[in-house]
Order: structure tokens, then sequence, then C-alpha cells
């Protein structure tokens, strides 16, 4: 297993150091320094995760307002041509001969 894929790996990572001689204090330090690396490394993902998951929300919520903003403009242009419609009424009315 490679470093990358020890960092990403959920379990402990393990140093192999059988096939070269480090001194125990070396290798103690660098099983440290790995262990540090890898929680930084999960640190990571979960933060990416989180912001994945706010951009979907802000994302839908965007989505959601566009929706209503339509059906906003939709009803308002309705209200707008029956105001159209009242007022040439009333102008027609007060046309007639009284």
């Amino acid at each position: 297993m490679g470093l990358v894929e020890q960092l990403t790996a959920d379990d402990q990572i393990h140093l192999n150091t059988s096939h070269k001689k480090v001194s125990l204090g070396t290798s103690l330090r660098l099983q440290q320094a790995l262990e540090r690396i890898h929680r930084v490394v999960r640190q990571v993902q979960i933060s990416a995760q989180s912001i994945g998951t706010a951009s979907a929300e802000i994302a839908a919520g965007n989505q959601d307002l566009s929706e209503r903003t339509e059906q906003t403009a939709a009803s308002l242009q309705q209200t707008a041509s029956a105001m159209n419609q009242s007022t040439e009424g009333v102008g027609q009315c007060s046309a007639w001969p009284a």
C-alpha cells in the first residue's frame, strides 16, 4: 500500500520499516507524522463533504426561489392584464352618453 492510500485509508497507518534500518525514535516520529497527516486528510475530506452538502442545499434553495419568482411574475402579469381590462371597461362606460 502506498503513502497516499495509507493517508486516505480509514484504518490505522502503520509504518513499514522492515526493509530499512531506521532507529526506533525516527520510526516513532515518522509514525506520528503520518498519523497527523492522516488526521488532516480526513478532516479535509469531511470538510469537502460538508461543503458539497451545503452547495447542494444552496442550489436547491436557488431553484425554489427561481420557481417562486417565475410564479409571482406570472401572477403579476395576470393582475396587470385584469387591471388593464377593467380600466378599458371603465373608459368605455364613461364614453356612453348619460
